[in-house]
């Protein structure tokens, strides 16, 4: 997940995004992060809490973002609750990927 991630952030750069990840600092995708020079924000979205909370809606405030991509339970739940109550994003995706295998769907001729 960590890899498609830093590709879709490097994807939106070189369009003209301003992208940032936001993760906790001993998590690998920080790192990575680092090294692909996409800025990196450290926040505890590990820790589902009061602290984790109020640390992303800081940062929310300070980035004023257009839109916040979220890729796990703990960090949508976080996203969710730190964004409730600011106009500071206007919006928040929670995108889903699965690795089964879905039916072909025919189009009517």
């Amino acid at each position: 997940q960590e890899i498609r991630i830093l590709d879709e952030s490097d994807g939106l750069r070189r369009r003209g995004h301003d992208v940032r990840i936001a993760a906790p600092k001993d998590a690998p995708i920080f790192a990575a992060a680092a090294r692909r020079d996409v800025p990196a924000h450290a926040v505890a979205l590990n820790r589902r809490g009061p602290s984790s909370i109020a640390a992303f809606a800081r940062l929310v405030r300070e980035l004023r973002p257009d839109v916040i991509v979220t890729h796990s339970s703990s960090d949508s739940w976080i996203a969710a609750i730190a964004t409730s109550y600011s106009s500071a994003i206007s919006e928040s995706v929670s995108p889903r990927f699965t690795s089964c295998t879905l039916p072909s769907v025919r189009s009517p001729a």
